[in-house]
């Protein structure tokens, strides 16, 4: 929703004359401040560059090394993991790389993409404990190898989300001593003790938890109309009438009530028909969601800054939790009672966009960061937001 701009970018951009005769002056206020503006555009933002052909006016006019990095390298990113190998970051967002569209990339492609990227982004060297322990890259290395090994068992996603949590938890208690960096003999132990973790059985929750509505409105209200041209760098003026609209769909979305237009689902939602849509998450329609929870780990860009351990599991819990409630939404919007394979890709891109890409975790507000804390410090709460989404399988 947001393309960035560097220092070089700007400079490019302010020096071309047809850049400001496209833009105007409120659009290159927005590329002095470092991000390409948008316009609303039939109630989507849409890149101020864009032609009605749905072309780039930019690459036309001017070639493709004028544009953006993150436009040349679209859907490409890079990181460098724990051995200092290069990992391509492929995006979901794009249908292709998402739905295996299309031949397979070359070595040479990659090359291409990693130099119009401008290099590799590293993973961070320590992440923290909930009690503020500090993990060195190997050692919380080794917290991830044990979640990937758990992620390989054949259970529902909520299952395995719940038994990471509860045996991260655990691990982190058995943490010995109170020295800030705990030494490699005893995180071993600590990983020794928390896999005698006892697992979690779900029960079908019956209600929409507080956090879970708070979700929705967050993510999915965001990604409704109007909320979803209502952005800073846009370029045309926002009315005092949309952004009451605005808060009258994010509340919508809290009380489950009405109908949104959200994106890249055609029909609008009656947000009360979502319930009747069946919960699948415990069925073999959510393999793709197994997937891709062992791909963000396995692509390391969820490690690229410090943060919490417990973080990344919240993070790929509420992937997983918008993942079926945006499934349930396309289902219900079309009068449907069970889901598709389709609404479940849609709603990968979904996460992709709105909490896993690279500017979304950087760019995280308020509302998540608080939804983070309080998903860590209450486990009640987790499992209730988990629940929300079970299915009775």
């Amino acid at each position: 929703m947001a393309i960035p701009l560097n220092t070089q970018e700007i400079e490019r951009f302010t020096k071309e004359p047809w850049v400001r005769e496209r833009v105007g002056d409120a659009g290159m206020a927005w590329i002095a401040k470092g991000v390409v503006p948008i316009r609303d555009v039939d109630q989507m933002p849409q890149c101020v560059f864009l032609d009605d052909d749905e072309l780039c006016s930019m690459q036309k006019k001017l070639g493709h090394d004028f544009l953006p990095q993150t436009c040349q390298s679209f859907p490409f990113g890079f990181v460098s993991n724990e051995k200092d190998q290069l990992v391509a970051q492929m995006s979901q967002l794009c249908p292709s790389i998402r739905d295996g569209i299309g031949d397979l990339v070359t070595v040479q492609r990659l090359r291409d993409k990693l130099s119009q990227k401008g290099g590799s982004e590293r993973m961070s060297k320590a992440m923290a404990t909930r009690h503020g322990r500090i993990l060195t890259q190997s050692q919380y290395m080794r917290v991830v190898h044990k979640w990937l090994e758990r992620l390989e068992r054949q259970a529902p996603p909520l299952e395995l989300l719940s038994e990471l949590y509860d045996w991260t938890k655990a691990f982190e208690d058995a943490l010995p001593g109170s020295s800030e960096k705990p030494d490699d003999a005893g995180v071993t132990e600590a990983l020794a003790r928390a896999d005698e973790t006892q697992l979690f059985r779900f029960q079908l929750s019956t209600s929409l938890p507080f956090q879970a509505r708070t979700l929705h409105a967050y993510v999915l209200g965001g990604l409704s109309y109007p909320s979803r041209v209502a952005l800073h760098h846009r370029i045309d003026p926002r009315s005092a009438m949309q952004s009451l609209r605005v808060l009258w769909t994010k509340l919508k979305w809290i009380l489950c009530r009405g109908s949104v237009h959200v994106l890249y689902i055609r029909n609008p939602v009656p947000l009360g028909s979502v319930d009747g849509v069946e919960r699948f998450l415990g069925t073999e329609k959510a393999r793709p969601i197994n997937r891709l929870l062992r791909l963000v780990l396995e692509r390391r860009q969820i490690f690229r800054d410090p943060r919490f351990l417990m973080e990344v599991i919240i993070d790929l819990a509420l992937s997983t939790i918008v993942i079926s409630r945006y499934a349930r939404c396309r289902a219900a919007s079309e009068g449907r009672t069970e889901v598709q394979a389709a609404d479940i890709h849609e709603g990968i891109s979904i996460v992709e966009l709105a909490l896993l890409g690279h500017a979304s975790q950087r760019q995280a507000g308020a509302t998540l960061r608080n939804m983070r804390r309080t998903l860590i410090a209450a486990r009640e709460n987790y499992l209730r937001l988990l629940a929300s989404e079970n299915s009775t399988s």
